[in-house]
């Protein structure tokens, strides 16, 4: 910019900056309108194992366009998770006789389940009772130059019940006595 010496190319290049500044600020205006529409479920009990980990999944859905979604639930410090983020493509609802495939049209075509799903390995580290109460959901804005995030409340009761594997092994001694 402070090559440039003749007044037009300056006013120019100021044109260029704030056009580029005004469409910047659109975009991050009409970010958080994409993820008005999108609902989260967990659902309402997981029964895991202590020391063993096991699913628990996310269920996402509510959406009129394709959005790829980050996704993260808040979980206790106790209740460890081998991936701390999982990324989805939540896809627009395909209705009945409709693809998403172009090449492929016709009444033959069921309609396409809405919404997405992602499980988190998740590893309790004491028996006992958990809740997550939280699940962050995270994606860009219509040009991509920002991320828009929202907290969705979900109810998720964690059970952990102790691990019998590992007492099974003790189980033998004492038909010795």
């Amino acid at each position: 910019l402070l090559l440039v010496a003749a007044a037009e190319a300056w006013a120019l290049a100021a044109f260029v900056w704030g056009t580029l500044a005004a469409v910047a600020a659109a975009d991050a205006a009409l970010a958080p309108r994409r993820l008005q529409k999108v609902t989260v479920a967990m659902p309402a009990l997981v029964r895991l194992t202590h020391e063993l980990a096991g699913p628990v999944e996310v269920r996402i859905a509510g959406t009129t366009e394709t959005l790829d979604l980050r996704i993260a639930p808040i979980l206790p410090a106790d209740l460890e998770v081998a991936a701390a983020i999982a990324e989805v493509r939540l896809a627009r609802p395909v209705a009945a006789g409709e693809s998403s495939d172009p090449d492929r049209t016709g009444e033959g075509l069921k309609a396409a389940p809405p919404g997405a799903r992602a499980t988190f390995a998740c590893t309790p580290r004491r028996r006992g009772l958990f809740r997550i109460l939280e699940c962050r959901v995270e994606c860009a804005s219509p040009l991509g130059f920002w991320r828009t995030r929202r907290t969705f409340a979900v109810g998720c009761e964690v059970r952990a019940y102790p691990n019998l594997l590992i007492e099974r092994r003790h189980v033998p001694a004492l038909f010795l006595y």
